[in-house]
């Protein structure tokens, strides 16, 4: 039992079967899956009232409160 001999030998151990644990669940995590976009990434504009259309000749007056 040399991998115990010492309780700094067994945090260690311990420690690396957790980063291997954890490795290996994203690792299957990320194989299953599926190459494509993010749902809201190519989601179109919102439209309501909390949305200004961009205007550049409408300038806020005061920059501080647009």
């Amino acid at each position: 039992m040399g991998l115990f001999s010492t309780p700094g030998k067994a945090i260690r151990a311990v420690l690396i079967s957790q980063v291997a644990m954890a490795l290996a669940i994203v690792g299957l995590d990320v194989m299953g899956a599926p190459g494509r976009e993010a749902p809201g990434l190519y989601a179109p504009p919102a439209e309501g009232p909390n949305v200004r259309p961009y205007r550049p000749d409408l300038r806020a007056p005061d920059p501080s409160r647009p």
